[in-house]
């Protein structure tokens, strides 16, 4: 505790005629009061009881006072105001009041006043209660540091004296000044938001008064206030004036530019050298005192000013300079014309390459300093005991003795204070603060004791001296070196809020394995809180995933001293599975004793599953790249060789001495050719469309029996060149296989198949069909061929992937077919898989939801259509070689045939001419297309049958197709037996 507040708890507590105690929040006895001291006197004389007001030997008031009443008051951490009773040293006291005022804070520390009162007959707990509050008040406006009260909204409903001094204003404008709305400093006000939102708010550095205009360097806390039910009751602010620590800091930093001016005026010799011992500067005092210029200094190694015989009895040690220690050292210096100067040399490492060393010419202290030597002996023999310094100071203030092991603790050496006043050599601020507690120990005789801090060279050193009289005319001052406990104190608290606010668990258990700590991200990330795990051990967690050698080797490793590193499968409170990286290491004492194991535990759950994530991503990427690889040196052969043959036999058809057999092999050749190259262009075409997304399902109804006939004669022609049995299998009869889906799309999906299982199949049979149980259809598509690996199941259906077995050489096909299944199954919400086994052959099983039975509908038998005569057609097509071979296909079946090289031309036909019969309509045309044309055509005759011409046949494109009036469509390349065949359907007789 600080001077400041020393002096405020004595003019405060030493107005109560009560016994009055301080207790700091370890329970320890701070301060006494004069009649709380004589009251313990009294208790029992031959105690010869004293407390010293601000120690540093505390004592426990547990030791104190026999009892746990005092204890459990101050462990709940409230205001009481009761009657009690306890005994000191196992004798009984009467009962007396006892009033316990929470949480007075000063300087960032709070504290408990216990107030007693054992004149209980007349004193009401209530009125004594009311009493400390009134004390509480005057506390409150005499406080040294600045207090103001503030409510949930920011607004200041009281404040100290000391706050308004700080601020520069008055009290009158201070109440009732909104913080939050008429600050402007972002920093206060966030801490003013912190506390009342219940938490600590701090803030350092300069604030410019509103209501006093006044600029002040100020150090604040906000803390909230709770009333009993947990509610918000009000914030408290403390505030401290800084601004002289600030200027202190600027002074130091105005300083440093000094140094130059200093080092050469200085009277001292002072001398700059590197690591090796070569000076590289000095000042005019050290020329002065060695006669030597200044270009003769610079460049000589320091060695070359003393003496051998010096330098044999006393090296110079750069090993101790170079390790930051200070070395003082006499010696003779030899000047430039041979003389000798008794010196002393204080050298000191300034950085990692340069030392200072400041010399003194000793020749006339030689003598003060034998006398200085025999009291530094008679104090050694007197004072051998303490390690701390000892000054005695008589009662003029002047310093007449001193003791220490360590001469370079003084700020100045022993004969520049010896003899003179204290306040000559210490700081100003230390020499004021010393001031104040030698006057409070003449007034009083109690034993003062009080800490301040001293820069030495941009170290920061804390001391804690203590005063006491040394009989009527002398003061004894012993001074610590604190600084290493300040450190270690801090340390700990600042590792103590890392290890609090880590988001990494941390646990500390005993040799036992037995928890002893476990900070908050160790709860949040197992759910067990400390409360229930005390007792336990982290077998707590175990998953079962690693077995007995495990553990063995981590307990192996962690009690010979060493740290272990590894990953545990651990498991949370509710059973949920996780993955730690953990550190174990044991805590060991300075004799290398285990005392502890301590252990941080990170989370990486997530990691692993990323990493998994991404080695699969990876895997998944480097497979699609090499199927894109095969598929696109697959397309390139898969084009040009069909390519090949229509190029090649087109020209050999061309040559004159050509035979009409041979034409018509070749014709067969390139048909067959063409026909391939449209097939590879339709699967490129159809897995583009649905990976853009433009493949919509849309349902009608149809015989499904009917459509797979029609598909099954499709197919049986290349079935049978294979001699192939080639089948299918129905579940139910034509008049009942009536269903609703989306019947392109179903085609499709055999089609890619049937051709599949062609394709791989050398001899047996295939059969395609559907079964129809629970209610569900199941399609299927079975084969004796090849087969498919267990390994190559899983990839089958991505895309461009074609089976690279030997077996499959030769085999024509883009890879894409089974990927154009998958997507197309899935657009009908269904599902496809395989079974099959290597030789043996495989069955591809599909179903999807979308589709719906319709029961007890006459199947649509086939007609025999009866060829038209006299019929007039209206070929609507802009690419004259698409009209050319649809002109040669119907001019010898129809009586006329008319040409429309766009939609306008084909609504403009319409409109002059009433005898077309039927009009076969491009979709893709310039000027207006197809669906265009059909429109304004059903506006004209709704009555004429138009056929649309497509290049593709998606269930997205009928609808188009239908949706613009079109009364039926036919796909390209047309066959003139399909075309036909349309055509006959709406001109039949």
């Amino acid at each position: 505790m600080n001077t400041k507040i020393a002096n405020f708890f004595q003019k405060i507590y030493s107005l109560f005629n009560e016994s009055v105690l301080v207790v700091n929040h370890a329970c320890e006895i701070v301060y006494s009061n004069t009649s709380f001291n004589s009251f313990v006197i009294n208790i029992n004389q031959s105690d010869n009881f004293q407390f010293y007001d601000f120690g540093v030997n505390f004592i426990n008031i547990e030791k104190f006072f026999i009892g746990k009443e005092i204890l459990n008051f101050l462990s709940k951490n409230e205001i009481k105001c009761e009657k009690i009773s306890c005994s000191y040293k196992q004798k009984q006291l009467s009962e007396y009041i006892l009033s316990v005022i929470n949480d007075v804070v000063f300087e960032n520390n709070q504290y408990f006043v216990l107030i007693f009162n054992q004149n209980i007959d007349k004193i009401d707990p209530l009125s004594n209660f009311s009493l400390n509050e009134k004390r509480y008040k005057l506390v409150f406006e005499n406080s040294p540091i600045g207090f103001f009260q503030f409510n949930i909204d920011g607004v200041i409903s009281d404040c100290n004296n000391e706050f308004v001094k700080i601020i520069g204003s008055t009290k009158q404008d201070l109440i009732g000044f909104d913080i939050l709305h008429q600050v402007t400093n972002i920093g206060i006000k966030n801490a003013v938001k912190n506390a009342t939102q219940g938490e600590i708010g701090t803030y350092e550095g300069k604030y410019i008064s509103v209501t006093g205009k006044k600029e002040t360097y100020i150090k604040a806390m906000f803390a909230p206030v709770y009333s009993e039910n947990k509610i918000f009751d009000l914030g408290i602010a403390i505030i401290e004036d800084i601004t002289k620590q600030k200027i202190n800091e600027l002074e130091i930093i105005q300083s440093q530019n000094k140094f130059q001016a200093i080092f050469q005026n200085a009277s001292d010799s002072i001398i700059i050298g590197d690591s090796s011992g070569v000076i590289i500067s000095s000042n005019h005092a050290f020329t002065q005192l060695s006669n030597y210029q200044t270009e003769e200094i610079k460049g000589t190694h320091i060695k070359n000013f003393f003496s051998n015989n010096c330098l044999e009895k006393k090296p110079l040690n750069f090993a101790e300079l170079n390790k930051g220690n200070t070395i003082i050292t006499d010696r003779w210096l030899i000047k430039k014309s041979g003389e000798k100067v008794h010196i002393e040399m204080n050298s000191k490492k300034i950085n990692e390459i340069n030392y200072i060393s400041i010399i003194r010419d000793l020749t006339e202290r030689d003598i003060d300093q034998q006398k200085i030597k025999e009291s530094q002996e008679r104090n050694n023999a007197l004072f051998e005991v303490f390690p701390d310094i000892i000054f005695i100071l008589n009662d003029q203030n002047e310093i007449i003795d001193y003791n220490t092991h360590k001469l370079d603790s003084f700020l100045v050496p022993p004969e520049e204070f010896v003899s003179k006043k204290y306040y000559q050599y210490l700081p100003e601020n230390v020499a004021e603060i010393t001031k104040i507690n030698i006057e409070k120990l003449k007034q009083t005789g109690e034993i003062q004791t009080y800490e301040y801090q001293i820069h030495k060279k941009n170290i920061i050193e804390t001391y804690e001296a203590k005063l006491v009289k040394m009989g009527e005319d002398k003061i004894l001052s012993v001074v610590r070196d604190i600084t290493n406990r300040k450190k270690i104190e801090q340390q700990s608290i600042i590792l103590s809020q890392v290890v609090k606010l880590s988001s990494n668990s941390i646990f500390v258990t005993n040799l036992e394995g037995i928890f002893e700590y476990v900070n908050p991200a160790f709860e949040k990330n197992t759910g067990y809180k400390f409360e229930e795990i005390k007792n336990k051990t982290p077998r707590i967690l175990k998953s079962d995933h690693h077995d007995s050698s495990f553990y063995k080797n981590l307990w192996s490793t962690i009690l010979k001293g060493r740290t272990w590193t590894g990953e545990f499968l651990n498991q949370t409170k509710d059973g949920r599975c996780f993955w730690d990286k953990s550190v174990i290491s044991p805590i060991v004492t300075e004799n290398g004793q285990i005392t502890n194991f301590f252990a941080i535990n990170e989370n990486i759950t997530e990691k692993k599953k990323m990493l998994e994530d991404l080695t699969e991503a990876k895997e998944i990427a480097e497979r699609s790249d090499r199927l894109k690889t095969s598929f696109l040196q697959n397309m390139s052969h898969e084009i040009r060789t069909p390519l090949n043959g229509i190029l090649g036999f087109a020209g050999l058809i061309s040559e004159e001495e050509t035979e009409i057999a041979t034409i018509k092999e070749y014709s067969s050749i390139i048909y067959d050719s063409g026909t391939r190259l449209l097939n590879i262009i339709n699967n490129l075409i159809e897995i583009s469309q649905i990976e853009a997304g433009n493949v919509k399902s849309s349902t009608i109804q149809f015989s499904l029996n009917q459509t797979l006939i029609e598909i099954y004669n499709s197919f049986v022609v290349d079935a049978e060149v294979k001699v192939l049995d080639f089948k299918y299998q129905f579940a139910f009869s034509d008049n009942n296989s009536f269903v609703v889906t989306d019947k392109a799309i179903l085609i499709q999906i055999f089609i890619h198949l049937i051709d599949n299982a062609i394709k791989y199949t050398k001899f047996g049979a295939i059969k395609f069909g559907y079964e129809y149980e629970n209610n569900e259809f199941l399609f299927f598509v079975k084969d004796t061929g090849i087969g498919i690996s267990e390994d190559q199941k899983s990839i089958i259906f991505d895309s461009f992937y074609k089976a690279d077995d030997i077996s499959t050489v030769g085999i024509q096909g883009s890879g894409v077919g089974l990927s154009i299944v998958k997507s197309l199954v899935g657009l009908l919400n269904g599902e496809i898989w395989v079974d099959s086994m290597p030789q043996k052959g495989s069955v591809f099983y599909f179903k999807f939801k979308n589709i719906i039975s319709v029961e007890n509908v006459l199947a649509i038998t086939s007609q025999n259509y009866i060829k038209p005569a006299s019929k007039i057609i209206l070929i609507a097509e802009d690419d004259k070689t698409s009209f050319a071979y649809l002109e040669s296909i119907l001019k010898k079946e129809f009586t006329e045939i008319l040409h429309a090289k766009n939609g306008q031309q084909a609504v403009d036909f319409v409109k002059h001419r009433n005898d077309i019969d039927l009009i076969l309509m491009d979709i893709r045309m310039p000027v207006l297309n197809g669906l265009e044309a059909t429109k304004q055509i059903k506006i004209i005759n709704p009555k004429i049958p138009i056929i649309a011409q497509t290049a593709y046949a998606f269930s997205t494109d009928q609808k188009d197709v239908f949706d613009a009036g079109c009364d039926s469509y036919i796909t390209k390349p047309v066959k003139k037996d399909e075309l036909l065949d349309s055509i006959y359907k709406f001109l039949k007789q």
